[in-house]
C-alpha cells in the first residue's frame, strides 16, 4: 500500500505516520508539507491512501485533493484539517474526498479506517488482500 500524507505540520505527518506503520509495516509512507511536493510525490509512485491538509503554505489541499484524484481514481482520501466547518467538508468530498476528519477529532482508529478502506478498495481490484492482522498483503 503506497501512502502519502500532506501535512506543513511535522507532529501531525510523525503521528499519522507512527501508526501506519506500526499497523501496516510492509505500507511504504512518504511525506510532502506543501502543494509542490505533493503533487511531485504523487507523480512518483502513485498513491493508494492520502492523508491531506487543507491549508498548505504555498495552497490549497483541496486542490491536491483534485489532483490526486484524477491520477489516482481508486485512492482513498481523507481531508484532515483545523477547520470544521460544514462548508469544507462539503467542498472536499465534491473535490475527491473519501472523509472529512477534523484534526482535533482524529485518532489512531480514524486513521486505521482509511486505511482499511484502502485494503478493501485493493481486494476489489485484485490487488492488497488483508490479512488475519489487519495488514494489508500482496498487490500488484
Amino acid at each position: 500500500m503506497r501512502v502519502l500524507i500532506v501535512d506543513d505540520n511535522l507532529l501531525f505527518r510523525e503521528i499519522v505516520r507512527s501508526v501506519v506503520r506500526v499497523n501496516y509495516p510492509s505500507a511504504v509512507v512518504r511525506e510532502a508539507e506543501d502543494v509542490v511536493s505533493a503533487l511531485a510525490a504523487a507523480k512518483h509512485g502513485g498513491t493508494d491512501v492520502a492523508y491531506v491538509d487543507l491549508c498548505l503554505p504555498d495552497g490549497n489541499g483541496l486542490d491536491v485533493l483534485e489532483r490526486l484524484r484524477e491520477a489516482n481514481g481508486d485512492a482513498v482520501l481523507a481531508c484532515c484539517t483545523n477547520y470544521d466547518y460544514p462548508e469544507y467538508g462539503d467542498e472536499s468530498l465534491r473535490r475527491g474526498a473519501d472523509f472529512f476528519i477534523p484534526k482535533e477529532s482524529l485518532d489512531a482508529g480514524k486513521i486505521l479506517a482509511v486505511m482499511a478502506e484502502g485494503c478493501r478498495r485493493g481486494a476489489e481490484a485484485g490487488g492488497e488482500t488483508v490479512d488475519r492482522s489487519g495488514s494489508c498483503n500482496g498487490g500488484n
